[in-house]
């Protein structure tokens, strides 16, 4: 079960609650009135202690996502070492010098 959907079981059972604790406290029955208003208070907890998880996650979450694309982004030294001749930039790109280093990895490869 989702977070969101717990924080919202957990309302909805405490507004329940709550309207039992009203009519017993409207009838006079006073042992009802403190136990429904002890689960009210109980499930009102809950469902602040929830809706924190769902917020945790979701940093956990968008975290992890930004984790991920900065793995995934090339440094700036390999980025910066395949323009690294005058050839490359005369050839759009095609054609490298001997002593160029991207010519050294792609014959060691």
């Amino acid at each position: 079960m989702t977070h969101r959907t717990s924080t919202l079981i957990a309302i909805l059972a405490t507004s329940a609650i709550a309207a039992a604790t009203l009519q017993a406290a409207q009838a006079h029955q006073w042992r009802y009135t403190a136990s429904y208003g002890t689960i009210t208070a109980l499930l009102a907890l809950l469902a602040r202690h929830e809706a924190q998880s769902a917020s945790q996650a979701r940093t956990a979450a968008v975290l992890a996502r930004r984790a991920e694309r900065l793995r995934r982004q090339p440094l700036q030294s390999e980025l910066l070492a395949d323009w690294c001749c005058d050839r490359w930039f005369v050839s759009r790109g095609r054609e490298h010098l001997d002593d160029c280093p991207s010519m050294a990895r792609k014959r060691c490869a």
